[in-house]
């Protein structure tokens, strides 16, 4: 018995609906080989892996960085070690970002990502955790200012100095990029 080439793995890959790589693990495995498995991606990993390819693409027209250079580059703007090529890899390769990174240093990550393309942190976020995040900021707001974030009453929704703070804030940050 003798292991197929790539090329003739093309149909039998499309025909089981799997990449020619999964086929070419399959057929290792049932050589006896080892194969580490790969994570099969979720769908906040894949919208971010497809984020991050959306954005290095723009930055580097036709010719994209490897992982390496890219976690290299990262770390040169932010001026520590944050990201890793290993793990640039695996967000690549559709992994979510909670199984790489825990809480502060996926903030990190992503703050350091939103500085190196000159994006806001937010777009790294799948949308829970970017809804979570924005309600986190917006109760902080509140207390910072010390006013009540709803309305109290039969009002409903928010307050009326939250919404004071709120444009405040706006009109004095118009100037100011992003």
């Amino acid at each position: 018995m003798r292991k197929l080439d790539e090329a003739s793995l093309l149909e039998p890959a499309r025909l089981y609906g799997v990449t020619v790589e999964e086929l070419q693990a399959a057929q290792r495995r049932s050589f006896g080989e080892e194969v580490p498995t790969r994570e099969t991606a979720s769908p906040a990993g894949k919208q971010l892996a497809e984020r991050l390819c959306e954005l290095m693409e723009e930055a580097f027209p036709g010719s994209p960085p490897t992982a390496g250079e890219l976690a290299a580059a990262v770390n040169r703007k932010i001026g520590a070690e944050v990201l890793k090529a290993e793990q640039v890899d695996v967000l690549l390769a559709g992994v979510p970002a909670e199984d790489i990174f825990d809480d502060g240093a996926r903030t990190v990550v992503y703050e350091a990502l939103g500085l190196y393309f000159d994006v806001s942190p937010m777009v790294f976020h799948d949308g829970q955790s970017a809804q979570r995040r924005v309600l986190e900021d917006i109760r902080f707001l509140a207390a910072q200012h010390d006013v009540a974030l709803a309305a109290r009453g039969g009002e409903g929704g928010v307050s009326p100095a939250f919404l004071a703070v709120l444009n405040e804030l706006l009109a004095s940050g118009e100037d100011e990029p992003r």
